[in-house]
C-alpha cells in the first residue's frame, strides 16, 4: 500500500476544500437573498443538502481526477 506524500495530499486536500468553500459560499449567498435566517425551519435542510448532495459529488470528482504523478484507485 502507497502512502500519500505531504504534498500530495495537500493537492487533494486543495482540490476538495476550495470547492468546500464555494458551495458553502453560494449557498450563503441565496440563504441571503432569500431572507432565511438561520434560526428558522430551513437551515438543516441547507446543511442536508451541503452533506448529502454536495459532498459526495466532489468525493467522486476527487476520486476520478488524475492528480500530477498519482490518482486514486478504488478496490473493491
Amino acid at each position: 500500500m502507497n502512502d500519500l506524500t505531504y504534498f500530495e495530499s495537500l493537492k487533494v486536500s486543495w482540490f476538495v476544500f476550495w470547492r468546500i468553500y464555494l458551495s458553502t459560499f453560494v449557498l450563503g449567498l441565496i440563504t441571503a437573498k432569500a431572507g432565511i435566517r438561520l434560526d428558522e425551519p430551513f437551515q438543516p435542510i441547507i446543511m442536508a443538502l451541503g452533506v448529502f448532495v454536495i459532498m459526495p459529488i466532489l468525493l467522486r470528482l476527487a476520486l476520478r481526477k488524475h492528480y500530477d504523478g498519482f490518482r486514486f484507485q478504488v478496490v473493491r
